[in-house]
């Protein structure tokens, strides 16, 4: 009899600790919608869409006409340059460094510019797709991703390169 009040508490006891450290993880496309929709304005309000927070910053760059975000996983994000003259890498990474500071962090950077122009086409064109509210199947999204990863070398905010 004194082993069923002994087995209950230490139930209770192994479920309270079990269920306090459990370690919650998402998916990677629910981990990415949660991040993304952790970007907020100034005033605290309605979150607002991070690529578009990012294209607008990015497009603020001098010589830069056009900027496209993609984000794939939980840390990869695609940015597509069209620039006016096509400037040295090691500049755009400069620029793209100093004006994201401390907003893409966890990200690791991949650059696509006018160099690279069949898959800027391919960028652009997903984006657009994106924003227009079309459906983009995870086999068009793989091909594009892995077509950067073959040609792009990534960077991130905290390396010195």
């Amino acid at each position: 009899m004194k082993k069923v009040p002994f087995t209950l508490t230490f139930l209770l006891m192994l479920g309270l600790l079990t269920g306090c450290s459990l370690d919650h993880r998402f998916n990677s496309l629910e981990e990415a919608s949660y991040r993304a929709k952790g970007f907020e304005n100034n005033m605290n309000t309605a979150p607002i869409d991070p690529a578009d927070h990012i294209e607008k910053r990015v497009e603020a760059i001098p010589g830069v006409k056009e900027a496209h975000v993609l984000f794939y996983g939980v840390d990869n994000l695609i940015l597509g340059i069209d620039t006016e003259e096509p400037p040295s890498l090691q500049a755009i990474k400069g620029w793209i460094k100093q004006e994201l500071q401390g907003e893409a962090v966890d990200f690791l950077i991949y650059v696509v510019t006018n160099r690279e122009s069949d898959l800027l086409a391919r960028v652009k064109a997903m984006r657009s797709n994106i924003l227009e509210g079309q459906k983009v199947r995870e086999s068009e999204m793989v091909r594009l991703v892995n077509g950067v990863w073959k040609t792009v070398v990534p960077f991130n905010l905290l390396s010195k390169s």
